[in-house]
């Protein structure tokens, strides 16, 4: 892809973010529900704390850490698509190619997979 592709669909991935977290982001998302922050206990984890640092534009790595189980979800009061947002923004830094090496890794698993 040519770096003008890829700013674009970053761009455009970075809009659909924001769409998506439109909403109240201090209510609604429990902490207690999501598995890594039970373990791990740290608030930049917490579904909450995930998307309020996407809010101010800090796409990092840290969208790796959730499992995407849907649990902050599932008895969220605002009806943040939480998991959805976090695809989105690992859509983001794959178009910007600052995925973790770990996925980097899976994706050429995958595609080796596919091609039998």
């Amino acid at each position: 892809m040519k770096k003008e592709e890829v700013n674009v669909e970053s761009h455009n991935a970075r809009e659909e973010v924001s769409e998506l977290m439109a909403g109240n982001l201090n209510s609604g998302l429990s902490k207690s529900l999501d598995p890594v922050y039970r373990i791990i206990k740290e608030e930049t984890l917490s579904p909450r704390g995930q998307l309020l640092n996407l809010r101010v534009g800090n796409y990092t790595d840290l969208v790796y850490k959730s499992t995407l189980c849907m649990a902050a979800e599932q008895k969220s009061l605002s009806k943040i698509q939480f998991s959805r947002i976090m695809r989105k923004a690992r859509k983001v830094l794959v178009e910007e190619g600052r995925e973790p090496e770990s996925a980097k890794a899976i994706l050429i698993q995958l595609q080796e997979y596919l091609k039998d």
